[in-house]
């Protein structure tokens, strides 16, 4: 048997185009190929048989193994079928393991070395990895070698299709990439269950949140749903502060709804003047965050964030009523000033404009407003409502937002329907942040 070097010489199509199953393949030329009574060849040599591809390396035992099984069947099949042997390694270190390997059953059948133009057009990572290519160019099969077998090539010529396995490898930039499997099972729909933590990533702006990943319509991003948390170059109380309210539940924005039973209490929260967050941010990371979970379940969803939170920055985190300064609405007099007229139901409390209010509607419309507008940084204490009032009303806030809040112009408008908003000692709930 003589070796030769090998090259490839192809039509001006483009060679960087996968050919999938169902596509015509280009009838590329290939020369200098050995085993074969001319240097070259095309695949429309062979147009009145079934062209199968066996892709295999010189490191691949298993590959080496099947030599003496494709063989036998070329010989069966002769009349119908034509194997062609292809490796991307050079002639000469293929040359150097034939002749190591003189006991190797070399089959009867072309065999190409150095290839790249083929391997483009049926890319891959695993071998053996064979492609079946009918009479007429049109590509059959991308499957395993273990479906090349006697069996499936009677049952192709009898009928003239065959439908196999196909064979899939992922292509990516380094299959060591400690992220590939799960971004593999994600594109197929089998991400069952993944977390990771990272340091905060430049270039992401600070958010975090829960939603759906089986949908991008907003419609269907309702809360029962969610399925997936996110965090995005946040504090590490940030973090935990959006873990432990699980959703609505809690709200611990409030600078004294955390006690921080720690060493250092920069480490986990960022300083309220962002002037210095440079400075602060040389020495303590932001970080971000994924939890994937395969069915959408809120408790569990909660659960298992608070539980990597705890694991990660190896603390232990509870919740616990104390009593704390609250910002407290509250009656002034059982005069029911509130008591809607009726007439058209209104709700302009949310509109960026001087006068805010509602008409004819819930009171809780106006308690969830003004809670809103004292979360976070707003006040470093929480919003409760002690009213106990329930039912539709009319209510009008005027000046009280333009351009920020301003706490006295708020309670005065407040004073017309005998309420007020006063610092309070209040049963509240609060974050316990210990280190172990």
């Amino acid at each position: 048997m003589k070796l030769t070097a090998l090259f490839i010489i192809y039509n001006a199509i483009s060679f960087g185009q996968e050919i999938k199953i169902g596509e015509m393949y280009p009838d590329v030329l290939i020369k200098n190929v050995f085993n074969y009574p001319s240097d070259s060849l095309r695949f429309s040599d062979f147009k009145k048989k079934l062209v199968i591809i066996d892709f295999w390396g010189t490191g691949c035992i298993s590959c080496i193994k099947a030599f003496p099984k494709i063989d036998s069947l070329q010989k069966k099949f002769a009349n119908d079928i034509q194997f062609i042997l292809v490796n991307k390694e050079s002639p000469d270190s293929t040359k150097r393991f034939f002749a190591k390997r003189n006991k190797i059953k070399t089959p009867d059948v072309p065999i190409v070395m150095g290839d790249s133009v083929l391997h483009n057009f049926f890319p891959h990572i695993y071998v053996p990895h064979h492609v079946w290519i009918d009479k007429n160019g049109v590509v059959l099969a991308i499957t395993n070698d273990r479906n090349t077998s006697s069996e499936n090539i009677k049952d192709f010529l009898a009928k003239e299709r065959i439908q196999l396995s196909e064979k899939r490898d992922t292509l990516m930039k380094s299959s060591e990439s400690f992220f590939w499997l799960a971004e593999i099972a994600d594109k197929q729909g089998k991400l069952d269950y993944c977390s990771y933590f990272t340091k905060g990533v430049i270039g992401i702006r600070s958010s975090g949140g829960f939603r759906n990943t089986f949908s991008d319509d907003p419609k269907e991003q309702r809360d029962i749903d969610i399925n997936m948390a996110y965090a995005d170059n946040l504090s590490i109380l940030s973090m935990l502060e959006m873990a432990f309210a699980e959703g609505a539940k809690y709200n611990f924005e409030h600078s004294n709804s955390v006690f921080l039973n720690v060493k250092d209490p920069l480490k986990y929260r960022q300083p309220s003047d962002m002037s210095k967050f440079d400075e602060w941010l040389k020495t303590n990371p932001l970080y971000c965050y994924r939890l994937v979970v395969s069915e959408p379940d809120k408790t569990s969803l909660f659960g298992l964030m608070q539980e990597d939170m705890e694991r990660y920055f190896n603390i232990n985190v509870k919740i616990e009523k104390r009593t704390i300064k609250c910002l407290v609405l509250k009656r002034t007099s059982k005069n029911d000033k509130l008591r809607s007229k009726g007439g058209t139901s209104q709700n302009r409390l949310w509109v960026d404009d001087s006068t805010r209010y509602l008409k004819n509607r819930e009171f809780g419309e106006f308690v969830l407003w003004l809670k809103t507008s004292f979360d976070g940084d707003r006040s470093p204490v929480p919003f409760i409502d002690l009213t106990n009032y329930k039912g539709k009303v009319d209510i009008k806030i005027n000046n009280a937002f333009i351009p920020t809040l301003v706490m006295a112009q708020l309670r005065k408008e407040l004073r017309k329907y005998d309420l007020d908003l006063v610092e309070e000692n209040c049963l509240s709930d609060v974050l316990i942040i210990s280190e172990k």
